[in-house]
């Protein structure tokens, strides 16, 4: 699945590019990116995601950019680079403006950045702020990585029992949403769960779309990246 899928980007990124759509083309590397996660390639992941990260920004293009900068976050942390992960998270945290989705990943990748510090309490504030954004909302992948995030967040902190019954959520998240490669790789011998990122809603560009009501977001969606 996994070679298809790289198959079925690159063709549509090299359509894209020959027509001269550069928002296009750069939501493709956001997407190659994401498929590398997936495949659990975080090298491959961050070369197409800061492809993203970087032309998505010259694009003035705020809340995809931050999306991209979440999953970019995680490929690093994934590699163990925190200090990189910690810099971009924060930068994501700033561009996310309104956006439920983008809300949802800066701070569960957030939150694992501030576990991988020891920073628990400042970790699980976050991660926990993130599944209360994401339960307000019908997107069960969102709310399912949210929880995976929550559920890291705990086992780093030492609340094991917490942290089981969390993965046992986003799991059943993703089987409610038919998410099938996501159920299989939780379930794999000995893995340890990794929330991914739902894939980020494809661009309109015009018209825009209209912005949801700030009301719906619990107020720390307003605060700060730690």
């Amino acid at each position: 699945r996994g070679e298809a899928a790289r198959r079925m980007i690159a063709s549509s990124r090299r359509l894209v590019e020959e027509l001269g759509i550069t928002q296009r083309v750069l939501e493709a590397d956001l997407f190659a990116g994401l498929v590398e996660l997936l495949e659990s390639a975080a090298p491959a992941a961050e070369r197409s995601l800061r492809r993203a990260w970087d032309g998505l920004r010259d694009e003035g293009l705020g809340i995809a950019a931050a999306q991209a900068g979440a999953l970019l976050a995680r490929a690093l942390l994934a590699q163990g680079r925190i200090d990189e992960a910690d810099v971009v998270s924060r930068e994501s945290a700033s561009l996310a403006g309104d956006s439920f989705q983008a809300a949802i990943a800066w701070r569960g990748v957030r939150a694992e950045v501030l576990a991988a510090r020891g920073e628990h309490a400042a970790a699980l504030e976050l991660a926990r702020a993130a599944v209360e954004i994401a339960a307000a909302t019908d997107d069960l992948l969102d709310h399912a990585d949210a929880r995976a995030s929550l559920a890291v967040a705990l086992r780093a902190a030492g609340h094991g029992a917490e942290a089981d019954a969390e993965e046992r959520r986003a799991v059943a998240l993703w089987e409610a949403k038919g998410a099938t490669l996501l159920v299989e790789r939780a379930g794999r011998v000995d893995a340890q769960l990794v929330p991914i990122a739902a894939p980020p809603e494809p661009s309109r560009a015009a018209p825009p779309q209209p912005a949801k009501p700030a009301a719906a977001i619990p107020d720390r969606a307003a605060t700060a990246p730690l």
